[in-house]
């Protein structure tokens, strides 16, 4: 078992090690300028300042909380991260990926056996809707990696059955966490606490202080700041209505290989834990469908939920697993030749990423510095999708536009010291 969690492990932070920053983690690097907009798309003031002290990073926070956004947890933690350096980041996140695994595997309510941590590693590399997104970019990651396992670590504490006043500080973190998976989080402890006979004093303290977190997320005046920059006139209209619809079925299309053993365990037993976890899994993309935006990597607790109740559906149904051994191998060899690949395409970044920096570094006293655009391995992308830094990362910034003036490109100059960034025109 140890051996199978230090391999999956491994490979995780070889990956993250080899992903550059990218995108808003430029953006994150400077005290949040609310007075111009903020540090992201609406274009970013020359003025802006690192953060280089625990005052500034309040202060960051103060103003993205006011005209941004109400994630004040995983946007801390973002400044922190690319402050201090991104080595660090690459342990810590490799540390709650494997936190990750472990909460899934206890609240599923299984042994961390190997076969039991291979089939969560797989499940999760299947059905996480948008893994680079989600997993290993630096800002992605702290949005939705971190926070999940905040939200997974309260409903564990909640569901134990000793006290444990932690649920109060990991509460008011879970609840201010992200939208969705505060929501769905809220809805797990809502129905473990109720088949109680009696609410302990710090289960009470634990769901009263994630009622507030997760007020102050909702509540933030950033989000309405945000909301009507982004969307001014928004309305949920009937197009709008069934785009979401169509990107709540890409990410239940995604989730289908955890539904199969669900399904085949609740038909033998509809009892347990299992349906609890199914209906949050769902509630997830549901709650998106009335979102002004639908971006995958928001279910990314639809994943985390399915995956739980997944696990212990497996378990109840105790295959025998030498009846399907060709089958297995064959998923195995695909599944080990599909990271392969996904390396291949991390290696392939990095190398253009370092000869892009040196570059930058060779013309740094150049008023416009002009750089060849990232060519990511998008013959692998249509194998591996979002698992790999494609088109999905570029989408969401991932490299440097023609224009030096737009936001991604003035914070990445600054960052590096130049006057002027932008991208060659693609052929």
């Amino acid at each position: 078992m140890r051996l199978t969690l230090s391999i999956i492990a491994l490979i995780f932070f070889v990956r993250n090690a080899l992903l550059p920053l990218a995108a808003d983690d430029f953006s994150y690097a400077f005290i949040w300028d609310g007075a111009h907009v903020g540090n992201i798309l609406y274009g970013v003031s020359d003025t802006i300042e690192r953060v280089d002290s625990i005052a500034d990073l309040i202060e960051s926070q103060r103003s993205h909380y006011e005209t941004w956004g109400g994630r004040t947890a995983a946007h801390t933690l973002i400044q922190i991260f690319v402050w201090i350096g991104k080595d660090w980041f690459n342990v810590a996140n490799t540390l709650m990926f494997v936190a990750l695994m472990v909460l899934i595997a206890r609240l599923a309510g299984v042994r961390l056996s190997t076969k039991n941590l291979l089939w969560i590693a797989f499940g999760l590399w299947a059905a996480v809707p948008e893994w680079i997104s989600t997993m290993q970019w630096l800002t992605g990651a702290c949005n939705y990696l971190w926070m999940s396992v905040l939200q997974l670590l309260f409903i564990f504490l909640i569901v134990r059955p000793e006290k444990n006043f932690l649920l109060i500080p990991v509460g008011l973190l879970a609840g201010w966490s992200n939208e969705a998976g505060a929501a769905s989080t809220l809805f797990v402890a809502a129905c473990f606490v109720a088949r109680q006979k009696k609410i302990r004093a710090d289960q009470a303290l634990g769901l009263l202080s994630f009622a507030i977190g997760f007020a102050l997320l909702m509540l933030a005046p950033g989000n309405f700041n945000r909301l009507q920059l982004s969307h001014p006139d928004f309305a949920l209209t009937t197009t709008v209505l069934l785009d979401h619809i169509g990107c709540a079925v890409d990410v239940l299309a995604s989730e289908l290989i955890l539904l199969v053993p669900i399904v085949s365990a609740l038909l033998k037993n509809p009892r347990g834990d299992i349906k609890i976890f199914l209906t949050a899994g769902l509630l997830v993309p549901t709650i998106m469908l009335f979102s002004p935006e639908f971006p995958l990597r928001s279910c990314f607790m639809s994943a985390i939920f399915l995956m739980i109740a997944s696990t212990a559906a497996l378990d109840r149904l105790n295959i025998d697993l030498k009846k399907y051994f060709a089958p297995l191998i064959l998923i195995g060899v695909l599944w080990l030749l599909s990271i392969a690949g996904s390396l291949y395409s991390d290696v392939s970044i990095y190398r253009q990423m370092q000869q892009r920096l040196a570059f930058i570094d060779e013309h740094r006293n150049e008023e416009l510095i002009k750089i060849a655009p990232l060519n990511p391995a998008r013959r692998l992308e249509k194998f591996l999708g979002l698992r790999i830094f494609g088109s999905a990362a570029m989408s969401i910034g991932g490299d440097l536009s023609d224009n030096p003036n737009d936001g991604h490109n003035v914070t990445f100059a600054k960052y590096y010291g130049v006057r002027a960034i932008a991208s060659c025109a693609r052929d």
